[in-house]
């Protein structure tokens, strides 16, 4: 019994770990967009401890095509008036790895045009600039 029991309690463990390190499954952002991106570019960071993530995805896209994609992930236009129930700065589209994004990252956190979803301390913040789409999503 007792080895049982150690067995279960291996391969939870080592069940558990391939679950959250298969990367390909993990991100829904690079799979929503449409079939005529381009140009896609991706990076991501993950605490191994905290839920705390960030991701950035940089694709070619149309701007019809930009506003469906906002639309499948429920991002609605920022405006004076939106609130949030998490600190404002966070709403931005920096972010803390500037030096690993730097050739491809173009976006200098202006607040204008962003398309965001909030909840708690997750956000998903979309922009569109010279035909990309930028989205960093993040939770602290």
């Amino acid at each position: 019994m007792k080895h049982q029991i150690k067995l279960a309690t291996i391969c939870t463990c080592a069940f558990l770990f391939f679950s959250c390190h298969n990367n390909e499954s993990e991100w829904g952002y690079r799979k929503l967009l449409p079939k005529s991106a381009s140009q896609i570019k991706e990076f991501y960071w993950k605490d191994g401890f905290l839920p705390d993530y960030e991701y950035y995805l940089r694709a070619k896209i149309d701007r019809q095509d930009f506003k469906s994609y906002c639309d499948s992930f429920g991002l609605k236009l920022h405006t004076d008036s939106s609130k949030y129930s998490d600190e404002i700065v966070n709403l931005n589209t920096i972010g803390g790895h500037a030096e690993e994004l730097k050739d491809w990252w173009n976006t200098d956190g202006n607040k204008d045009s962003l398309f965001v979803w909030q909840d708690g301390d997750e956000w998903n913040i979309a922009r569109y600039y010279n035909g990309n789409l930028y989205i960093y999503a993040h939770e602290h």
